[in-house]
């Protein structure tokens, strides 16, 4: 048996052209998730003042430490381990009329504490509340498909 037509050879061959095929895949479906992505971040437009209060109740509504009945505590504490999230949230403090001087962020475990915040937090509290008292929005924004 030649050494081009041994069974190592042809296992290398055959690996080497799978690999080839999946490559493309890859390609393909990270060329085809960035343009949704992108898609996506056209669609939602410009950051009112609005939509980022709205955001960041939202979301320190669920990252958020809440105060308890038990236990009422007013000073915002917001804890995510994604770094734009934590970014997105500041901006929202900002926007309620704070200012990043006035944060104690610890960047080790993306942790900002909004001091002195009772005022913020009982309106967050009731913008959670309006948001879920109205009617619920059409299903799916345009050109968002669930099939695959």
């Amino acid at each position: 048996m030649d050494d081009a037509t041994s069974p190592s050879r042809r296992r290398l061959a055959a690996g080497n052209r799978r690999a080839a095929r999946w490559a493309e895949r890859r390609e393909w479906r990270q060329r085809a998730e960035r343009e949704a992505r992108h898609r996506a971040a056209g669609w939602v437009g410009a950051l009112t003042l609005r939509k980022l209060l709205l955001l960041g109740a939202v979301l320190y509504w669920c990252e958020g430490t809440k105060s308890k009945p038990a236990n009422p505590r007013y000073d915002l504490t917001f804890t995510n381990s994604d770094a734009r999230l934590v970014e997105l949230f500041v901006r929202f403090v900002e926007a309620a009329g704070r200012t990043r001087q006035e944060l104690r962020c610890y960047r080790g475990c993306l942790v900002v504490r909004v001091p002195r915040s009772r005022n913020l937090y009982l309106w967050m509290a009731g913008v959670v509340e309006g948001l879920l008292g109205g009617p619920a929005p059409d299903p799916r924004p345009p050109g968002m498909d669930d099939t695959r």
